[in-house]
């Protein structure tokens, strides 16, 4: 099982492991690529959770991105990886900074409330099934990205189920899973009805 880590030491590592003007999909592998999925999957779901998640065409990226980990992940890879040219994709560090000082008071009170309880759900095999559930929200996050917002439901449920592997909570993992179930219905409500 990889290694525990809180959301707050999540966006601390991804802003310590990354320097210069641009922040790449490389540098925010290289903080967490030992750590197993789960902090990358995390770092994906921020990335849409936060303002740089407007930015047009970051939500597919985003998708692409947790489509290749999860897969990954259900496929029973140990260590991530990505192709070079996504690798090289970014966004500006100072707007990644800006929204992190804005939500670290909130991570910090979600921090209190993870820990590992419920770890059947967080075991190995449990992680494939997040996996596919995570390519499930991703595949959604393309044709919601019409929707103004629409995307950040299926950003909820990936950040949740990455915190709860991250945590190895499996009552998070319970949590994001239902918030999937929930984003699913409402993507083929808004999408075909």
């Amino acid at each position: 099982m990889s290694e525990r880590i809180n959301l707050t030491g999540v966006l601390d590592l991804m802003d310590d492991k990354t320097d210069g003007e641009k922040m790449t999909v490389a540098a925010i592998m290289d903080a967490f690529g030992s750590r197993g999925f789960g902090p990358l999957l995390l770092a994906a779901a921020l990335i849409e959770l936060l303002p740089t998640g407007g930015i047009p065409g970051v939500p597919t990226i985003v998708a692409i991105i947790v489509i290749l980990f999860a897969s990954q992940m259900v496929l029973g890879r140990r260590t991530p990886w990505l192709p070079k040219k996504l690798c090289n994709k970014g966004f500006k560090h100072a707007s990644f900074n800006k929204a992190r000082d804005k939500i670290r008071p909130v991570t910090r009170k979600v921090d209190v409330l993870i820990k590992p309880r419920l770890t059947v759900f967080v075991t190995p095999a449990a992680a494939r099934v997040v996996g596919v559930i995570c390519i499930l929200m991703a595949l959604t996050m393309p044709p919601l990205e019409i929707i103004p917002m629409a995307g950040y439901i299926p950003a909820v449920a990936i950040a949740l189920l990455a915190v709860g592997l991250c945590g190895h909570d499996g009552l998070i993992v319970l949590l994001g899973s239902l918030v999937a179930v929930a984003g699913i219905a409402l993507t083929f409500y808004w999408l075909f009805f």
